[in-house]
């Protein structure tokens, strides 16, 4: 594939937002028991507990092993 690098520059970029979209909600979430972001619309139609950030972090987190993965074998 032609545009690893494109694509793993993309999943970088969203994985990272993902992450601290994620894990910044849940920890503000359990710590001042409000929302932000992401899981603060989702959390204002739906009922949702605290950790929906924290599988938003891992989804981030995985998207930024993929991206870097995708990344590393373009330049090789």
């Amino acid at each position: 594939m032609k545009n690893r690098g494109a694509a793993g520059g993309a999943l970088l970029i969203v994985g990272w937002l993902f992450i601290l979209q994620g894990f910044g909600a849940a920890l503000v979430s359990k710590v001042w028991g409000h929302s932000f972001g992401v899981t603060g619309i989702i959390e204002h139609f739906l009922a949702t507990p605290w950790w929906t950030g924290l599988i938003i972090g891992v989804i981030g987190l995985t998207a930024v092993i993929v991206g870097h993965r995708l990344r590393s074998k373009d330049t090789s």
